[in-house]
């Protein structure tokens, strides 16, 4: 009788001291499993896509709005920039506008050095020179470090004054996520998309989340995106997540 009590209190103790270190490795392996760039995409954590970026040695949020574009996952600011730029002086042709330049010059050099490591060219559609202006339908592929999403990317179809450029991504399917903000109010943005009937216009997202066009010329906000690989690995500090 007096064995089989000893071998219930050490079946006891025993529980007691591995109850806790199975605890803690589940609660490893639990906060493991999100520490990847691609398991922060919207498409696989629709209620935590954001992750935090070194802008000017500041973090800045961003959302992973998709985890498969042109195999990478696809970066787009949470908010706008805080200076409104014009698209370009005279034309709608994305190719070496003033805002495709200013992205891959002035703000990718504002990145960290390890983020700018991170970001690879990446192919995307454009409207050709030749659909501007005559209602064309032909594209053009260029390669990108940082862009504009298009009209297409955003969820604009069927409209006989924009090229298809690319294709939709689920993230709008939510009407609400056109809404930008800067400096805590709404405002709009520009697309890369041009607005064929017109040499000199663009396409844009209003304050009120509504796709519209305008003169290139006009004051926009602006609203970066780029791919990094989706295995690139995360950190979490204060409750954020951030690359390095």
């Amino acid at each position: 009788m007096m064995k089989l009590i000893n071998k219930k209190r050490y079946a006891i103790l025993l529980t007691f001291m591995i109850f806790p270190i199975l605890l803690i490795l589940w609660y490893i392996n639990v906060n493991n499993t999100n520490l990847t760039l691609k398991n922060h995409s919207y498409n696989r954590s629709s209620n935590d896509c954001v992750i935090y970026i070194y802008e000017n040695d500041r973090l800045c949020p961003y959302l992973v709005i998709d985890d498969d574009y042109n195999g990478m996952c696809l970066l787009l600011r949470q908010d706008l920039l805080d200076v409104n730029m014009s698209f370009d002086k005279k034309s709608s042709y994305y190719a070496n506008c003033d805002l495709d330049a200013y992205l891959n010059q002035e703000f990718f050099y504002s990145l960290s050095c390890n983020l700018q490591e991170l970001i690879p060219e990446t192919d995307i559609e454009i409207t050709s020179k030749e659909s501007i202006g005559s209602c064309g339908y032909i594209t053009k592929t260029i390669k990108r470090k940082v862009f504009l999403l298009s009209c297409t990317e955003v969820g604009l179809k069927n409209n006989s004054l924009l090229v298809s450029e690319g294709e939709k991504i689920d993230f709008f399917n939510t009407s609400a996520h056109l809404i930008a903000f800067q400096n805590n109010s709404p405002s709009s943005w520009w697309l890369r998309s041009s607005y064929t009937w017109y040499r000199n216009a663009a396409w844009a997202i209003g304050s009120n989340g509504k796709i519209g066009s305008g003169d290139v010329s006009a004051l926009n906000g602006v609203r970066p995106a780029f791919c990094i690989k989706g295995d690139i690995e995360v950190y979490k500090k204060d409750n954020i997540y951030y690359i390095d």
